[in-house]
């Protein structure tokens, strides 16, 4: 069985909705259906340089050799 809160909400004169009673996370990702219902998901946003580091091969593994060993200065 669902813990799901049913609500109804009012839209101000601009179309938007105060969401602060229900909200429990900073960002979300918004899927619009063509009924017109509205889903709202919780979404984690990584910066494109976390990405690409995430990507990065070559600094992945250095990252990793400085955790092996953090004594050893990686060298330029």
């Amino acid at each position: 069985m669902s813990n799901a809160t049913v609500t109804t909400i009012r839209l101000d004169n601009r179309k938007r909705a105060n969401l602060a009673s229900a909200a429990q996370a900073e960002f979300y990702t918004m899927t619009t259906e063509p009924s017109g219902r509205i889903i709202l998901d919780p979404a984690v946003v990584v910066p494109r340089i976390v990405e690409d580091f995430r990507n990065n091969s070559e600094a992945l593994a250095d990252l990793a050799a400085y955790r092996a060993n953090p004594d050893d200065l990686v060298s330029g």
